[in-house]
């Protein structure tokens, strides 16, 4: 396996298998784990009480759940409580494939309606440069299960999906994220291991800090706000979309979700000071909505909420500087 991927130094993946198929699944995936990122701290948490499930997240970056299938203790909605808590202040839940959605509905990290099992993955194409996908053929069929979920949550942004079900995709939550990653890894696949390796350097690379408990997300002291919605600063966006030379002081800009049903975020670095105004128009180019007046903001990670409008094709046009850019977002119907 090619490791262009810098293994990420100091990384702490804690394996919660408590709900894992089995004793075998959970052991073989530590064994994966453990093997393919030989530097990073991998510890298992099988069972014990919320309290002790929060200890042990204030010590983890990243968080993975191997095919989830039981809750013989029926603590998977109390784990779920904790989870999002860490999530909301920085850290990062990997659930993998399972033929039980109804436990991810238990863990309440996902807003799930159905689930079923093919061996397809259907990677979009426009998202073949993500970096989960990094140094996978472009078209693969996995021997292992793929678990396809019609997921409901529109702060869910799906990279893979099989007859408009996603099998990849990851939920911003708070300063985290939450990523499904619909495979099983019941046998050492390449191609499924190289991705679950790809998902945990993505989400490393992302991570400030460890989120120790009790931390909550930092606000830019004055940060400005636009009726209801804030323009705040964010820890991280997407790392791999770029929009200009840099030259106009940004250096990354998305949508997300794209297209969205009743709310998206456009996120946005500016790598130094610079005048800032951000509307969105419509096909012909009126203006329906000013979600950024003009505002001189210092360099820094910002979001902006979009506005719940009638469906349709829009464009997002933010003046930096003397440069406009422009992203396009689609309005979906309920």
């Amino acid at each position: 396996m090619s490791r262009e991927h810098a293994e990420p130094a100091g990384l702490r993946v804690l394996l919660l298998d408590y709900s894992a198929y089995d004793s075998v699944y959970a052991g073989k995936m530590k064994t994966l784990l453990s093997r393919q990122l030989p530097a990073v701290g991998v510890t298992v948490f099988s069972k014990g009480s919320p309290q002790q499930l929060s200890v042990q997240l204030a010590q983890h970056q990243v968080v993975v759940v191997p095919y989830p299938a039981q809750d013989p203790e029926r603590l998977a909605r109390a784990y779920g409580k904790v989870l999002r808590q860490y999530v909301q202040r920085g850290g990062n839940v990997i659930f993998c494939g399972t033929d039980k959605f109804g436990l991810l509905q238990q863990y309440g990290l996902l807003d799930i309606d159905f689930g079923y099992f093919c061996t397809q993955v259907g990677v979009h194409e426009e998202e073949r440069m993500h970096p989960i996908f990094k140094d996978t053929p472009e078209d693969f069929v996995l021997a292992n299960y793929v678990y396809p979920l019609d997921v409901s949550d529109p702060a869910y942004v799906s990279l893979a999906s099989v007859r408009g079900y996603s099998t990849i995709g990851y939920k911003p939550l708070g300063s985290g994220k939450v990523v499904y990653i619909g495979i099983e890894y019941y046998y050492d696949e390449p191609i499924s291991t190289r991705i679950l390796f790809n998902a945990v350097c993505w989400l490393s690379s992302q991570t400030a800090c460890s989120p120790e408990a009790g931390e909550q997300p930092q606000k830019t002291e004055g940060e400005p706000t636009i009726g209801t919605a804030p323009v705040r600063a964010v820890r991280r966006v997407e790392e791999y979309l770029y929009a200009g030379s840099g030259t106009s002081g940004v250096v990354e800009m998305k949508i997300y979700p794209n297209p969205y049903v009743d709310k998206a975020f456009l996120d946005f670095v500016l790598d130094k000071p610079a005048a800032t105004a951000i509307e969105m128009t419509n096909e012909s180019g009126t203006r329906v909505a000013l979600l950024l007046p003009s505002r001189n903001l210092n360099a820094g990670q910002y979001r902006v909420e979009l506005p719940n409008l009638s469906p349709g094709v829009y464009f997002v046009k933010c003046q930096i500087g003397n440069q406009t850019l422009t992203r396009k977002v689609v309005k979906a119907g309920a």
